[in-house]
């Protein structure tokens, strides 16, 4: 079969089919591009319908038939559709070129080869993405919507581990990595490795788009939390608009009291607290400008969950139409990550912008100390307006005016300890007494 001439090539291929005299399995008649004759236990694909060259790695042992054969064929068994012509090489079990199918025979044999040689690892992986690489900016060009892939691709990580592409952040070396490098600083194993480290040659533009196509994050993911923090299931139990109607209707609850073995289902985002406690203050501010998700949030979780077990009943009940406060909010207001004029950091819920305070009541509601030139706010372009509206996204109250009867409350029950000498709680008490009783924020 592989002395024949492209014409003889057809003819025989073109009688067996027409006299239904195809053997089973049939012989290795057919060729690619480059005239090579093709195994019959590996995929065969159509070529793409354009006339641009698609170059697969011999090692994926995918294929493509040979253009001028295809068209060949085409005219001999008189077949005017790629379908058409599918149906009469049955037997070959050749398939109409699709890009989702070859990316996932490319990867499965990927993996097969990682499996075979586990030392060379790296290396197969970095010829998994060159692949992809040709794959996704070819079908990129065709201007049709390129769906996520059907595969789940594993990547070389900056802590020179290996994990899903799902699971990933960009780091500084692409394009909009900078941001998720502040927040995942503290753990490399979280972000992708660099273009050099994983192996690939193209610009950073074209990595970074083929990288986000398999999955790779700018921004911290969304992910459920089951049973969070103690401190936040009391909130949430407290601000509950009592009484509250459970599902199956049977049981309304009057008050806290009446909730017994409380389960709660929030959202959350991927390695919240590792961010509030290791991140670049001034990367977490960034987060808050850029995420339009977080102002979101501030209005309550609609995706949170509250169940209950009534005391007579075995199956839980399930609050009816939810909007429970948010726990990425929460957790971001009543965690010390915000640094202030005293050098401490303190709670947003604790701070405030009021540039009029006086000294000492700086001790208890501080003022945030950032660097308003911050290299990530000059990248991100973000002037003092933007800062000012990511700190209040925090919590962070743009005055006293801001601050509700129960702040005032929480932070006189503060005052032992963030005063224990006693030096501004006159003022606090002054700045009360000076409130109308119906003084409330808007």
């Amino acid at each position: 079969a592989a002395g024949l001439t492209c014409d003889a090539r057809v003819a025989l291929l073109a009688g067996l089919i027409e006299s239904k005299a195809l053997p089973t399995p049939p012989p290795r008649l057919l060729i690619d591009e480059g005239g090579t004759v093709l195994p019959l236990d590996e995929p065969i694909f159509l070529p793409p319908g354009d006339d641009a060259a698609l170059p697969l790695p011999a090692w994926a042992r995918v294929h493509l038939l040979s253009r001028e054969l295809t068209i060949r064929l085409r005219d001999a068994l008189g077949v005017a559709s790629q379908r058409d012509l599918i149906t009469r090489l049955s037997g070959f079990k050749v398939r109409e070129y699709a890009f989702a199918p070859i990316v996932s025979a490319v990867h499965a044999a990927t993996n097969e080869r990682v499996r075979d040689e586990p030392a060379s690892e790296p290396e197969h992986r970095a010829d998994l993405l060159q692949a992809l690489l040709v794959l996704y900016a070819r079908e990129a060009r065709s201007g049709r919507p390129v769906s996520p892939p059907e595969v789940r691709v594993i990547l070389r990580t900056r802590a020179g581990t290996f994990a899903p592409a799902t699971t990933l952040y960009f780091g500084a070396e692409y394009p909009h990595g900078r941001l998720t490098d502040a927040l995942y600083h503290a753990t490399p194993e979280r972000l992708i490795a660099s273009p050099e480290a994983l192996g690939m040659r193209a610009n950073a533009s074209d990595i970074e788009m083929l990288l986000t196509w398999l999955g790779v994050e700018t921004l911290p993911r969304r992910t459920q939390l089951r049973n969070p923090a103690q401190a936040f299931t009391r909130t949430v139990l407290k601000n509950l608009h009592y009484p509250a109607l459970f599902h199956r209707g049977d049981f309304i609850a009057r008050s806290p009291e009446a909730l017994h073995d409380v389960s709660l289902v929030v959202t959350s985002v991927d390695g919240l607290d590792a961010i509030l406690e290791n991140a670049d203050p001034h990367a977490i501010v960034a987060w808050l400008d850029q995420d339009r998700r977080l102002e979101q949030w501030r209005a309550g979780d609609g995706e949170a969950r509250l169940q209950c077990y009534p005391s007579w009943a075995r199956v839980s009940r399930e609050l009816v139409d939810p909007m429970l406060p948010s726990f990425v909010s929460w957790r971001i207001e009543t965690t010390a990550w915000i640094p202030t004029a005293n050098g401490s950091k303190a709670e947003p819920a604790y701070c405030t912008m009021d540039r009029s305070l006086p000294e000492e009541m700086q001790r208890v509601l501080c003022r945030p100390a950032l660097q308003a030139n911050h290299p990530l706010f000059q990248r991100l372009t973000m002037d003092e307006r933007r800062v000012r509206a990511a700190l209040e996204r925090a919590g962070v109250r743009p005055s006293l005016h801001f601050l509700s009867w129960n702040d005032f409350y929480c932070l006189l029950l503060e005052l032992p300890r963030s005063d224990p000498e006693g030096l501004c709680a006159r003022t606090v008490y002054r700045a009360l007494f000076g409130r109308a009783e119906g003084d409330e924020p808007e």
